[in-house]
């Protein structure tokens, strides 16, 4: 606490004022989205079973997903958070609460990799459903200083708290070397990778990848503009660099492998990226 004395100079008192300020904004900052961070072993989650053959049930979320996600003109998936019952919001809570009590060290890790991605993406339109009517995914939760669901949004799998943040570079890229999964974890926004219109499951993870990352390519999400050696792409590329990088991959090149139809014959003479955008609207029909 600052006390203010009339014989303080006023160059003293700026100063204990500025540094005090400082020292809140901080704690605001930091509390409470990274709270759980310093105590968490984060290499529990790299323990896997190869034997395995054990599946997770996760059917209750494959029909949650059929009956709420529709495709539009332009290959986008959106849900109709509106539209979900009493009856559905309360389905959606107890399946989460069933993959919470998961020991998923048990499991092979295709199947973990499955638990995660629908983990991901069920909490985050839980999170939604929460909140709603808003107009973007960065209304939900949060604060002032962290906005959207990442990192204030908890869950606990095996009684270890978690959250959004936590789940995509803590435990999936920090375990799997596999650029697709950035197209797999949909968090919500237009400008996001689609969420999936069933449920992912474990031996069918990587053809699940691959028509993730086709349709986010050659979706509009993907290339924002083109111009005549050049295109505008989105700012998840930029946010997942580190991946990339990691995989030794550059955006472009990247981009053309996954193209198809007339989106590869547009990319032929394109030589360079030009520019980032994304669209932060709640992925929901009337949005796009």
């Amino acid at each position: 606490m600052i006390i203010y004395r009339k014989n303080m100079q006023p160059g003293k008192v700026s100063l204990n004022w500025l540094f005090t300020a400082c020292l809140v904004l901080a704690f605001l900052f930091f509390w409470p989205s990274n709270v759980h961070a310093e105590n968490d072993n984060w290499q529990q989650w790299s323990q896997h079973n190869e034997a395995s053959t054990e599946e997770i049930d996760h059917s209750v979320w494959n029909r949650l997903l059929q009956t709420y996600v529709s495709t539009n003109t332009h290959g986008q998936n959106l849900f109709n958070y509106g539209a979900v019952s009493p009856a559905d919001m309360r389905a959606l809570k107890h399946y989460l609460e069933m993959l919470s009590t998961t020991h998923v060290q048990d499991l092979n890790k295709n199947e973990q990799l499955a638990f995660w991605i629908n983990t991901y993406n069920a909490i985050i339109v839980q999170a939604i459903l929460k909140s709603y009517p808003v107009d973007s995914i960065l209304d939900v939760d949060g604060n002032i200083f962290n906005r959207g669901p990442w990192r204030d949004n908890y869950f606990s799998v095996g009684g270890t708290p978690i959250n959004l943040f936590n789940i995509r570079h803590n435990i999936v890229f920090a375990n799997w070397d596999d650029v697709r999964i950035i197209y797999a974890l949909s968090c919500g926004a237009i400008g996001c990778p689609n969420i999936g219109s069933k449920a992912v499951r474990g031996k069918h993870v990587d053809g699940y990848l691959d028509a993730a990352a086709v349709a986010f390519i050659n979706g509009p999400q993907a290339i924002l503009k083109f111009k005549e050696h050049s295109i505008k792409i989105s700012k998840l590329f930029y946010w997942s660099k580190y991946i990339f990088k990691r995989e030794d991959v550059g955006f472009l090149e990247h981009i053309k492998s996954y193209a198809i139809g007339g989106i590869s014959r547009k990319l032929k003479n394109t030589d360079h990226i030009d520019g980032y955008g994304f669209n932060w609207d709640l992925n929901e029909a009337g949005n796009e």
